[in-house]
């Protein structure tokens, strides 16, 4: 018998080779997937680990990353599960997913860890700027002090019931104005800027009043302009002769007198002006909101943030019917969202 007879008779062999070659083959390729299985599931066990030490024994007081780190072990749970059963693609599937869980559990805890710290860091801003404030009985720098204290209390409170990123902006703005103080009273430069500011504001006040007031002719409110005025040329005179604390002062007294006049000449603050002022601002944040808010410029939010406390507090006043106090936050809070507006390029 031939050869070529031979082969086409016993074609068997070489078919059973190659059946052997393809089943070891995908025994292996198997077997090697099997692997890589595994190693996916034990990485998301060292993830869910450090989100452990993170959230529950740091004790990160986010109710989401708590939540986030319990979803993630009960996917990793049934992942592990799917895994005895043969079921690679549903537990590779399930244990990508927890691993995502878990590390944005992870990135919360992280956050609030770096905010924990950022209170230490200015609680001690804080004290130096308490101490400056308190050798040198500035009322403008004791006012600041004041904003500074709410801002780092609301803060730690925030951060205490897990509002993480509230917690940061506040501290922020706390930190923020700590420096500003401190820079404030140690510069001697800085704070005959500021002085000067404050004379021109009243400059500008008495600029605007006056026609007003001399218009009306009340005798009273006349007085009282021409008090204001004798008061402000002092006030520069002291400030000529770098007395600054009595010229920051009489600039104050004498805002104060053409205000008065002013009160006199436009009649009293009733409830329905302060009422529609407040209105007005309410107006204007809710207007800005989106183009500040969306900006990107972290300054510019601070200021709209500080603004909406501002605006807080005058509604506050409002109900215990201070009327003057509410004139006063609303304009302050009108003023910082003009300028964060500038700041977020939306002017």
């Amino acid at each position: 018998m031939s050869a070529k007879r031979l082969l086409k008779r016993w074609p068997l062999p070489g078919f059973f080779i190659v059946i052997l070659v393809v089943g070891l083959g995908a025994q292996a390729a198997s077997a090697q997937s099997e692997a890589d299985m595994l190693r996916e599931l034990q990485r998301t066990d060292v993830v869910l680990l450090r989100a452990k030490r993170l959230v529950i024994d740091e004790n990160c007081p986010s109710r989401r990353a708590r939540d986030l780190l319990i979803q993630a072990r009960d996917i990793q749970t049934q992942a592990w599960g799917a895994y005895g059963h043969g079921q690679h693609y549903r537990a590779m599937k399930g244990t990508k997913w927890a691993r995502e869980l878990a590390g944005e559990a992870i990135k919360i805890a992280q956050r609030w860890r770096f905010v924990a710290k950022k209170i230490h860091r200015t609680g001690e801003l804080l004290d130096v700027a308490a101490e400056l404030v308190r050798i040198s009985q500035d009322p403008r720098a004791t006012a600041l002090m004041e904003t500074a204290l709410s801002q780092f209390e609301r803060g730690k409170d925030a951060l205490r019931e897990g509002r993480i990123e509230q917690a940061f902006h506040m501290l922020k703005n706390a930190n923020k104005l700590a420096l500003d103080i401190i820079q404030m009273l140690r510069d001697e430069k800085g704070g005959e800027g500021r002085l000067v500011r404050e004379l021109e504001r009243t400059d500008r006040l008495i600029a605007k009043a006056r026609p007003l007031i001399e218009e009306n002719g009340d005798e009273k409110a006349l007085v009282l302009l021409d008090r204001g005025l004798q008061t402000q040329i002092k006030a520069w005179e002291h400030y000529n002769e770098r007395r600054y604390k009595v010229a920051y002062q009489l600039t104050t007294k004498a805002r104060e007198l053409v205000a008065r006049a002013l009160i006199i000449v436009e009649g009293p603050i009733s409830p329905q002006r302060v009422i529609k002022a407040v209105a007005a601002t309410d107006d204007l944040m809710a207007r800005v909101r989106p183009v500040i808010m969306e900006s990107q410029n972290q300054e510019a939010i601070d200021l709209f943030l500080t603004a909406g406390d501002h605006q807080d507090k005058a509604k506050a006043s409002l109900v215990a019917e201070r009327y003057k106090l509410v004139l006063a936050q609303t304009k302050i809070a009108r003023r910082l969202v003009d300028k964060a507006l500038q700041l977020a390029g939306g002017a």
